[in-house]
């Protein structure tokens, strides 16, 4: 088969999808969307990539910032989060509101599926110093709009917050043909992401990172945490000082 008519399949295989997200159209590149359970209590994320939100959160203290997740859901439907992206050239920072940078997320999430297939599982935005460490009506009333009116079956959305000098993340779960969001607390792998070098690498001078390099988090809603056996406790106990 030529490679011209594998792009074909590709395309056919991924549909990029316009999500209404603060009066602006974001581009979600998704496989078909995954069965649903309500269920799920938790979020299996990777420390590089809690990490990687805490230090584009604080680049922006008194501005919304935002960017994607992207990753899988495992067996039982819990979703895991592999891979993180912040905000692109061209996105627009305000003090109530955040839009992504089209282009910069439809570049980048079709190297992500189709080279690594990951699909996009959630959203993430902060509300910096505003005083709401969750979903506004307007954040709830979009997603729920856009899940049902494009079948996602769900979609994950997190909201990051600043409490001095440290990031609070906190994970929110939304389901097609249910009004309410549920609250979902991290499971947190204490290592890299498998993907975190290769897809850098992989991207190089397109991908924006933060300019803050020190990640700060506390105050975070977590499950666990699973300890390496070459984990580093003491930078642990400083990254999440809650604990």
């Amino acid at each position: 088969m030529s490679n011209k008519n594998k792009h074909k399949l590709h395309r056919k295989e991924y549909r990029h999808i316009l999500l209404q997200n603060h009066a602006e159209s974001r581009i979600v590149a998704l496989r078909e969307a995954p069965s649903v359970s309500r269920s799920d209590k938790e979020v299996i994320v990777y420390q590089s990539e809690l990490d990687y939100l805490s230090r584009c959160i604080l680049d922006c203290p008194h501005i919304e910032t935002g960017g994607q997740l992207f990753g899988f859901y495992a067996a039982k439907g819990t979703p895991v989060v592999c891979y993180a992206i912040g905000p692109g050239p061209h996105a627009n920072h305000q003090t109530a509101f955040f839009n992504q940078d089209i282009g910069y997320l439809q570049d980048i999430g079709d190297i992500l599926t189709r080279e690594y297939g990951l699909q996009h599982i959630g959203e993430w935005h902060s509300h910096h110093q505003l005083g709401l460490d969750r979903p506004s009506s307007h954040d709830a009333h979009t997603m729920h709009s856009s899940i049902d009116s494009l079948n996602l079956g769900r979609f994950l959305l997190c909201v990051g917050t600043i409490d001095g000098f440290a990031a609070k993340v906190n994970a929110f779960a939304f389901y097609e043909n249910d009004p309410a969001h549920y609250s979902v607390k991290w499971n947190i792998k204490a290592q890299p992401s498998p993907y975190r070098h290769v897809i850098d690498d992989r991207l190089g001078s397109l991908l924006l990172h933060p300019h803050t390099l020190q990640p700060r988090l506390a105050n975070m809603s977590i499950s666990r945490i699973s300890v390496a056996k070459d984990a580093d406790v003491d930078y642990l106990l400083r990254a999440y000082n809650n604990i």
